[in-house]
């Protein structure tokens, strides 16, 4: 009887011997996918679940470090921080951080106005127009690489949308559901804005340190974890959940 009862305890402590924990940074601006919740201190959002979901089920514990996504990126690449997120893989950045292979999810970039256009605009009506980006933000090679585009930088997508509002910018290119939360949750944006037309959809990754010998592991582990989310059906469900949660946000 009693080595019977200790098997399960034994097999317990294995199992609390195995499992491990690590911490990686979480951008603080970017709801509804990441974002700091400030009166309980810690990160917020979709991107934030599938990540502590999917390393979950590999019995790997996240915890975040919540950063603006300037450090959030600098931190990775000085080696300082094992991850980031949200990248969108480009061009110009494919080299500086070592990837998983399936995205953490699907983002159109869209393009706002201060009025609505009849036909639905491209990356290539950019050209040569004055564009607002966020500045250290990831955009992809065939928006950055328009010829005499000119780049107008702001500190967030709302500063952005107010350039638009002003008359300094001819466009702004944001994320879709980001843009939108901002544009009904302000009431000097309604009407005034408008979506019309679109970039590409974006694909958004954790970015691990080049430098860190476990980051290729860590990227192994989560590409595991998500495939496990969407074969279970975890992914699709947290999803539906996303889209009604923006559906009854004002």
């Amino acid at each position: 009887m009693r080595r019977a009862l200790l098997t399960p305890v034994f097999a317990l402590l294995c199992g609390l011997a195995a499992a491990e924990t690590i911490t990686i940074n979480a951008e603080d601006d970017w709801a509804p996918f990441s974002s700091l919740d400030r009166a309980a201190g810690k990160p917020q959002g979709f991107a934030v679940d599938v990540v502590r979901a999917a390393f979950a089920s590999q019995g790997v514990t996240v915890q975040f470090r919540v950063v603006p996504f300037t450090r959030c990126l600098r931190e990775v690449q000085a080696n300082t921080a094992l991850a980031c997120f949200n990248i969108e893989k480009t061009g110009y950045n494919v080299k500086d951080f070592v990837w998983h292979a399936t995205p953490l999810l699907d983002e159109p970039l869209a393009i706002f106005a201060r009025k609505p256009y009849k036909r639905q605009l491209t990356v290539d009506d950019l050209a040569g127009r004055r564009v607002a980006l966020t500045r250290d933000y990831t955009y992809p090679s065939s928006l950055m690489n328009q010829p005499g585009l000119v780049k107008d930088y702001a500190g967030s997508d709302e500063q952005q949308l107010r350039k638009l509002l002003a008359g300094r910018v001819d466009f702004a290119v944001i994320n879709v559901h980001p843009a939108r939360r901002l544009l009904f949750g302000n009431p000097d944006f309604l009407g005034q804005l408008h979506e019309v037309g679109q970039v590409n959809v974006a694909q958004f990754y954790v970015g691990f340190a080049p430098q860190n010998p476990a980051s290729r592991r860590y990227a192994e582990l989560l590409d595991k974890g998500l495939a496990t989310l969407r074969a279970n059906g975890q992914y699709a469900l947290m999803q539906r959940q996303l889209e009604q949660q923006l559906a009854t946000a004002p």
